[in-house]
């Protein structure tokens, strides 16, 4: 796997293919109930609401629930 520096940190080709597939999942949501795609506004929306309760999380907590199926 691949890791690039970016300006704040470092990405990784393993950690951008999970999020595009999950960019993906929400995407088809919208789709099949709005009969649209997702607004960028929305987007973030949802990867904000996940994120910061995750990012107050014990890692432990969250290492318990990754991978379960949503």
């Amino acid at each position: 796997m691949g890791w690039f520096k970016i300006k704040d940190g470092k990405i990784g080709d393993k950690p951008a293919d999970i999020m595009g597939l999950a960019l993906a999942k929400i995407r088809k949501c919208y789709q099949e109930e709005f009969k649209r795609i997702e607004k960028p506004k929305e987007m973030l929306a949802v990867f904000n609401f996940c994120y910061k309760p995750m990012n107050k999380m014990p890692f432990k907590k969250i290492s318990a629930n990754f991978g379960k199926k949503i």
